[in-house]
């Protein structure tokens, strides 16, 4: 009966297979996968289960249903494109401060505009301002009052179908009959001199999305009363509001990194000034000469306090305001009494010194520096009498001249400054005696602080030096080759630069190479970069011409601006997949660089960033990357080929210009802006293909030179005519 059963089973299945058509094999003798649109017919042999789907249609794109046979045979059918989920979007109301919106209409699951919104024009917006169209020719810059006789100027969102983004230099200086201004929220930055000298303006309005008030914005607007900071300002910069005499209460919000030289200089009737948490910088004579200004606020976000900040104010001239003749504000020593004499302690709780703070202090005999204190700004004891201090190990960092001309004879550093600056000992007594100096060296405890002109062709640094500070060796003619010991940390800023030095070893625990560290070592040979560093200082190694090879760690993430600009010897660069970033002018001008891989995962270049690389003929760019800068490949005359990634939506401002060897491009999907002059000058281009995505396309995209070859579009007439484009295009259609 086994027998029996087992014979059936097996000849049931052998039906099966025949019935699908299968060999011997095991495998269909038909095409075991059929694609169709229009039927849903199959092989009539196979035996299909349900339809199962594998990628549901949307609005934009087809969907696909898929069914299998026993056999393993498997068809498939397209899934019609649904339609558009159409909604409105609603009519906006213009008001006297902002700009409308016509009604329009967009689909709410892809986002295709169906019907665009126009932009209504502010409620009485000035008219007759005279402006200049933007680099990106979508946006505008207001330049003069032109023909508007406004005495209080509505500056409009758009002029003639352009955005107002900036208000630029000298735009409305010395209008003596504007008595205000209100400034809209498109609007970015507002230029030097903006507004100065408009003696009779009381009132500006700035709105959110303003970020830069450019240098004397307002100075001298002797009437303006009030100004409200808006969060999103970034920048105050020198003399922005000097000399307006009438305000009263400043209020700088956190997001104001910093707080430009004699910004508020001379507001005489400023009374209070309250700095939000996140400001970080307080330049020098910020508040100098507001005579009435008794009541300051600074955050603990402050890293750096200028000289005189506060001279000639009510806040220093108050003598009640004074603690052993020194003036604080919050947890900073702004400033001490040149009158001040014998031993001087700095109150606890003191987190930082200011630029200058016991500058011609001749009369104070020493210094006591609690812990706590964390940095010392420029200058500090700039001619102080003090001989002899010692540091507490909370100082973290020590600015340029801290300690120049002044007395000191010995000092004790912190063991671990993550910073020390340039000149901090000239002209003291610890620099200029000659038994401090080791083999033409000053050292600082762990510091080595300067290189001598006697010091020797081949030179070892000591044993336990963890720094190597800002322009140590910086211009020496003598020195040709370094040894570093295994403890140095830091190579600061300029430490070598522009020496003949040929040979240097660079220590495993450095962790980064500081701004210009090897900048113009014409004569510096390829240095073994350890694992371990993570950036790569602007202008680190540039002009570093007998360098023939570039080698980084997988730990490397940051390349400066110009890190390694003008290694004319190198032909070949791989950069490890830790790099996301690739600053301005990076490689640019290393006319023998012949090849570039770059890192899957970079996100940013910079403009100019491979600019005449002339022997450079082919790149391909990461998926990842969301920015890449002007000029970036400017002037690279044997570029033939460029592969983009799919990250991209904006070609900018002549990107290839020069690239005489281009031939053709392809401009991948996504890309929706090109910018001005992009192919000026590539000779022998012949084929440009773009996509249905773009929307804008930049005036003199073929400035010096003449397209005359094929172009392709990948929509359709309609949408091809729908794209902002000036003249350079008007004679191509689609293909």
């Amino acid at each position: 009966m086994k027998k029996i059963l087992l014979f059936i089973a097996l000849l049931l299945a052998a039906l099966s297979l025949a019935s699908c058509g299968s060999g011997t094999d095991g495998t269909s003798q038909s095409t075991q996968t059929t694609q169709s649109t229009n039927s849903t017919t199959a092989h009539t042999s196979h035996t299909y289960g349900e339809w199962s789907v594998v990628k549901n249609a949307t609005c934009n794109a087809y969907g696909v249903k898929v069914r299998s046979c026993v056999c393993g045979a498997k068809d498939m059918l397209d899934i019609p494109m649904i339609p558009h989920t159409e909604v409105t979007d609603p009519y906006v109301a213009p008001t006297g401060s902002q700009s409308g919106l016509t009604e329009g209409k967009h689909c709410s699951v892809c986002g295709k505009i169906t019907l665009k919104q126009e932009v209504i024009p502010v409620l009485n917006a000035s008219s007759g301002l005279k402006y200049k169209v933007n680099e990106d020719g979508r946006t505008c810059t207001v330049t003069d009052i032109g023909t508007c006789k406004d005495t209080y100027v509505t500056i409009p969102e758009y002029i003639d179908g352009y955005k107002v983004t900036e208000i630029g230099e000298r735009a409305f200086h010395s209008q003596h009959k504007l008595t205000g201004v209100y400034v809209p929220l498109t609007v970015h930055t507002i230029g030097y001199m903006a507004f100065t000298n408009c003696t009779k303006m009381t009132e500006a309005v700035l709105n959110e999305g303003l970020i830069t008030i450019g240098e004397d914005a307002f100075s001298f607007c002797t009437a303006l009363e009030y100004i409200d900071i808006p969060a999103t300002v970034t920048m105050i910069s020198r003399n922005a509001f000097a000399s307006c005499k009438a305000l009263v209460n400043v209020s700088i919000p956190g997001n104001v990194k910093t707080i430009g030289n004699y910004a508020f200089r001379d507001c005489e009737g400023l009374k209070s000034a309250v700095i939000g948490e996140g400001t970080e910088i307080i330049e020098k004579h910020a508040f100098y000469d507001c005579a009435k200004l008794a009541s300051v606020t600074i955050p603990d976000t402050v890293i750096y306090i200028g000289e005189e900040v506060f001279n000639r104010t009510a806040l220093l001239n108050n003598k009640e305001n004074l603690e052993n003749g020194a003036l604080y504000v919050g947890k900073y020593l702004i400033c001490v009494d040149k009158s001040t004499e014998g031993r001087f302690e700095i109150k606890k709780g003191t987190r930082l010194i200011a630029e200058s703070a016991f500058i011609d202090c001749r009369n104070i005999t020493d210094i006591v520096i609690p812990y706590g204190v964390e940095i010392i700004c420029k200058n500090a004891f700039e001619s102080c009498a003090v001989k002899n201090i010692i540091l507490p190990e909370s100082v973290d960092v020590i600015h340029d001249g801290a300690f120049s001309y002044s007395s000191i004879e010995d000092i004790t550093l912190p063991k671990k400054l993550s910073y020390i600056g340039d000149e901090l000992f000239v002209f003291t007594p610890f620099y200029q005696e000659s038994e401090n100096w080791e083999n033409g060296v000053l050292y600082a405890g762990n510091y080595l602080i300067k290189a001598g002109k006697n010091v020797s062709a081949d030179y070892t640094v000591k044993e336990g030096t963890t720094n190597i500070c800002k322009g140590a060796f910086e211009s020496n003619i003598t020195v040709r080759s370094i040894t570093l010991p295994s403890s140095v940390r830091i190579i600061d800023e300029r430490a070598f630069a522009d020496t003949d030095i040929y040979k240097i070893n660079l220590p495993d625990g450095i962790t980064e190479i500081s701004d210009f560290a090897f900048n113009r070592c014409l004569s510096l040979e390829n240095v073994v970069i350890p694992n371990g560093v993570t950036r790569i200082g602007e202008s680190a190694f540039s002009s570093c011409q007998a360098f023939t090879e570039i080698n980084l760690p997988e730990t490397v993430t940051y390349i400066g601006e110009s890190a390694f600009s003008g290694c004319i010897s190198v032909t070949e660069i791989t950069l490890p997949s830790s790099v996301t970033y690739v600053g301005n002018f990076a490689f640019a001008f290393c006319s023998g660089l012949e090849k570039i891989t770059l890192s899957d995962n970079i996100t940013e270049i910079g403009y100019s960033a491979f600019k005449n690389c002339d022997k450079l003929s082919s790149v391909t760019l990461p998926e990842k990357l969301m920015k890449l800068g002007n000029a970036a490949f400017s002037g690279c005359i044997s570029l033939e080929e460029v592969i983009f990634g799919t990250g991209l939506t904006k070609i900018e401002n002549r990107l290839f210009e020069g690239c005489e060897s281009l031939v053709s491009v392809t401009v991948p999907h996504g890309i929706t802006d090109i910018g001005e002059g992009v192919f000026g000058g590539c000779k022998m281009l012949k084929s440009i293909r773009l996509p249905d995505t773009v929307k804008y396309i930049g005036e003199e995209i073929f400035s010096y030179t003449s397209f005359d070859g094929i172009f392709e579009y990948g929509g359709t007439v309609e949408e091809w005519n729908g794209i902002e484009k000036h003249e350079d295009w008007i004679n191509y259609h689609s293909k």
